[in-house]
């Protein structure tokens, strides 16, 4: 198995190779300190069956960079995220960008070691410490996106997409007041009062997705 380490901070590439250089089965493990680095070095390495990276990286933190990466080979190769950020929200994107791991720079060394086994044999894993966190999340979004009547999820989609209440109007071909009603009652169950801060929430909770807003 071969082993791509990418992080900003040398102590943390040189601890991992450290750490899983002992596993028999790692043949080679090549560490970087940004994704442009690591892409401009894929010319000199054997493809990493597993890419072990940071979150918040120079120059491409963030969602699209962790796309990037799972891409490789046809989608065949594994992502680990090793970071410190570990809201809900970052989270539940990078899994859903393709991720295959996300675990916490808290994380035991064992449990590290476990997390690496389970995601070559083709298994999500989410850290220990980040597990109730997610079923909280998505507990609480379940009951908040359930208390919304079947009208007033096909309204959140279509503002999400951008919408504005005379279009939402023409397609649901009802009354702009019956609308803008609906909209009044979707904020007031979703506790916000600003209609940007609405948008911002679905698309946070995933009520929404983000090809919903690139449709617009």
């Amino acid at each position: 198995m071969n082993i791509a380490l990418i992080d900003k901070h040398r102590i943390i590439t040189d601890t991992l190779t450290s750490i899983l250089s002992e596993d028999a089965l790692v043949r080679q493990i090549n560490s970087f300190t940004s994704v442009e680095e690591f892409m401009e070095g894929l010319s000199a390495i054997e493809m990493p069956g597993l890419i072990i990276t940071d979150f918040v990286l120079p120059e491409t933190t963030g969602v699209a960079k962790i796309e990037k990466l799972c891409a490789l080979e046809n989608n065949c190769v594994s992502v680990l995220i090793l970071s410190e950020v570990t809201d809900v929200y970052t989270i539940k994107r990078c899994m859903r960008a393709g991720a295959a791991g996300y675990l916490s720079k808290t994380t035991p060394i064992a449990e590290l070691v476990e997390a690496v086994q389970k995601v070559q044999k083709g298994e999500l894993y989410i850290g220990k410490d980040l597990g109730d966190k997610l079923v909280r999340s998505v507990f609480v979004e379940e009951q908040v996106y359930s208390s919304l009547s079947i009208r007033e999820r096909e309204i959140l989609s279509l503002i999400c997409e951008g919408d504005a209440t005379k279009i939402i109007s023409s397609k649901l071909h009802i009354s702009i007041y019956t609308v803008q009603e609906h909209r009044k009652n979707i904020m007031r169950k979703l506790k916000v009062k600003r209609s940007v801060d609405l948008i911002l929430l679905a698309f946070q909770q995933g009520f929404c997705s983000f090809n919903s807003m690139n449709r617009s």
